[in-house]
């Protein structure tokens, strides 16, 4: 009975580091594919970095930031719809995703809605109340598109 106690806790441990380690590489590819999406998106490569971002949501169930970051693809390349389903996935998975909240705010500008736009801006400027650089982006765009008050 010991011996298939200590085998059973043998197999236990080792199938518990295999996923730890699975989980490490899974994240770390992740994490790769994010780095290089970032950049293609800063050369306003979109269309490569949407495959690239489509990809990295493929290996594990979706996370707030690459949501985020598809949402704002999308909108760059003028698919708004999706862009907005995107943007609220991701502040549902974490309300508070302030990169999400500063890009559907900008989105809703495009969109001509400057009240969910000044919604977003209120809830930026209580998370950081000390100011942050989505809140001033979000301020900006706002000030940009002539519609301060």
């Amino acid at each position: 009975m010991k011996r298939l106690s200590l085998a059973i806790a043998v197999i236990i441990g080792l199938t518990t580091r295999a996923m730890a380690e699975w989980e490490d590489e899974a994240t770390q590819e992740k994490n790769e594919l994010f780095t290089q999406a970032t950049e293609l998106i800063k050369a306003e490569r979109y269309d490569d970095a949407l495959k690239v971002l489509e990809t990295a949501g493929a290996l594990e169930p979706p996370d707030a930031d690459t949501l985020n970051l598809l949402g704002f693809t999308y909108r760059k390349l003028g698919e708004y719809g999706k862009a907005g389903e995107l943007y609220n996935k991701a502040l549902q998975l974490q309300p508070t995703h302030m990169g999400a909240l500063e890009y559907q705010g900008e989105l809703f500008l495009l969109l001509g809605d400057l009240s969910a736009a000044e919604e977003n801006l209120k809830k930026l400027k209580k998370l950081c109340p000390a100011g942050c650089k989505e809140r001033s982006k979000l301020e900006q765009t706002i000030r940009a598109t002539n519609y301060v008050k």
